[in-house]
């Protein structure tokens, strides 16, 4: 299964199973396009967990808010990437 597929399907799972996440625990999760929309909600589910989470998006000041917001949900590793993939 190639990366970009696995990536779709964690989150389909992600919204179908209601964050039973077993089989994603104690791992760095990278989330392109985290600092809004479906790519923010799967990183606050993550956080909710205790999972670590790592944002990539372009807009750095967008990054910084949705860090924030995260912050708020818990005490995880989060780091954000500025980047036009």
């Amino acid at each position: 299964m190639t990366e970009s597929k696995f990536l779709f399907f964690s989150f389909i799972y992600l919204l179908i199973d209601g964050i039973k996440l077993t089989q994603l625990n104690m791992h760095t999760h990278y989330i392109i396009g985290g600092s809004k929309g479906m790519g923010l909600e799967t990183a606050k589910k993550l956080v909710a967990r205790g999972e670590s989470v790592t944002l990539v998006a372009r807009g750095e000041h967008e990054l910084k808010t949705a860090k924030s917001k995260l912050n708020a949900l818990g005490e995880v590793e989060l780091q954000t990437i500025p980047c036009d993939i």
